[in-house]
């Protein structure tokens, strides 16, 4: 599988589990196995974010278009999530309030920023964050401590897994951590060891000796490990199965016609359920 069609599932499978959250009631047959198969979105997210971060061209333009989807992303987001007076209701009482017919009901108004939920771009965001740390870092050590180059080469087997480098950016994670559980974001702190750990276990290059090559199914393997220990006993534990297509993944592009799609996407589709939430 390219990386397009790991983000067209991706997008697919965030998309029925985003329509059963605005759309359905928790008591309908059809909203717990569209929830479950929503499940499989955020790991494909993660995986293809630490892909992108690899190729991109720029990763400082990589991580302002991901904190720009964070901010655009906000109010569709939390209209879509935190059922916000009904729009039509709200232009009623401005009507009537200009007019003089009726006083204005504060308590009417769209509260549609809400600070006790984001959205998980914040999350993706502090996540890419974190792994650009640890690139970095990764390449400062060897040139503060020339010591460690021989360290490297002694070991480098073990150590071209990306490990010491997520361990070099430990405080940086932390750090990425505790911000996305102040900011509520979807996943939280979870959801920054996801996107860690698809960096920390990313196998290298296709021209690495086979002796030296992470099996192919470490990184699918590690979020789909760490999916079973975080979630056991939710429907998040379900996220496990999206190790199935990441394992065919081929590193392959795949078209590039659709690339700020996909950024637009996700506000774009919240802000249609909320309206047909809205008028229904």
């Amino acid at each position: 599988m390219t990386s397009f069609d790991l983000r067209l599932l991706a997008v697919i499978t965030m998309l029925i589990d985003h329509t059963a959250h605005v759309l359905l009631p928790v008591s309908s047959p059809f909203y717990m196995p569209m929830r479950i198969i929503g499940r499989l979105a955020f790991p494909i997210f993660c995986f293809l974010l630490v892909e992108g971060a690899f190729y991109t061209r720029s990763r400082k333009k990589y991580l302002g278009r991901m904190a720009a989807s964070a901010f655009i992303s906000v109010i569709p987001f939390d209209m879509a999530m935190n059922y916000p007076p009904r729009l039509l209701d709200v232009i009623k009482m401005a009507f009537s309030s200009l007019t003089g017919q009726a006083p204005f009901n504060k308590e009417l108004l769209p509260f549609w920023f809400e600070s006790s939920h984001q959205n998980v771009f914040f999350t993706l965001t502090l996540g890419l964050t974190a792994i650009i740390a640890a690139e970095f870092l990764g390449g400062l050590v060897p040139r503060i401590f020339p010591a460690w180059k021989e360290i490297q080469i002694k070991y480098d087997r073990f150590l071209r897994w990306n490990f010491w480098k997520a361990a070099l950016a430990a405080p940086v994670v932390a750090a990425c951590c505790y911000a996305a559980d102040w900011l509520r974001s979807d996943f939280g702190w979870s959801g920054v060891i996801m996107v860690v750990l698809a960096y920390a276990f990313r196998p290298p290059a296709p021209e690495t000796p086979p002796a030296e090559r992470i099996p192919r199914a470490s990184s699918p393997a590690a979020l789909a490990v760490w999916n079973i220990f975080r979630y056991f006993g939710t429907p998040q534990v379900f996220a496990a199965f999206a190790a199935i297509p990441l394992y065919f993944y081929n590193r392959e592009p795949g078209p590039k016609k659709l690339k700020w799609g996909f950024y637009l996407f996700y506000p774009a589709h919240l802000l249609i359920l909320w309206l047909i939430r809205d008028l229904g």
